[in-house]
């Protein structure tokens, strides 16, 4: 690319004059409950500490599938140039999922579940590590 095109002469043209016309991506996501990562270990691989980076291991040694839950979801619903954030999260200590949105904070009947053409950010929690903090 010529540098020079980047910013076009007061016209339409140019990589910067087009960046108003992005979008923003609304595609579909699957909320899934649960992600099992086993076909990404790999316990030949080390990283440059010269550890093992496989599957996780229990604090016993042992070797734990790593399946990972979902333990929250941001939304942002609106444009680039602008919008609205809410939140749904587990609460670790009743087991229950709640919405966030602004100051309100409501229940939920269950975990997200389904396509979500709103989520944002989704993050998840190794299984293991949740069930032994439950009992």
């Amino acid at each position: 690319l010529d540098p020079s095109s980047w910013f076009g002469s007061g016209s339409s043209s140019g990589f910067f004059a087009r960046r108003s016309e992005t979008r923003k991506n609304d595609a579909s996501v699957v909320l899934n409950p649960v992600l099992d990562l086993s076909t990404f270990c790999n316990d030949d691989f080390c990283g440059s500490n010269g550890k093992r980076l496989g599957c996780p291991r229990a604090p016993d040694g042992k070797d734990m599938k790593p399946l990972y839950r979902l333990a929250s979801v941001s939304h942002h619903m609106g444009s680039l140039h602008g919008g609205h954030y809410t939140a749904q999260a587990l609460n670790f200590r009743d087991r229950k999922w709640y919405s966030f949105n602004d100051s309100l904070v409501r229940a939920e009947g269950g975990a997200p579940d389904g396509p979500s053409n709103s989520a944002y950010v989704l993050m998840y929690r190794l299984e293991d590590l949740m069930e032994r903090e439950w009992g």
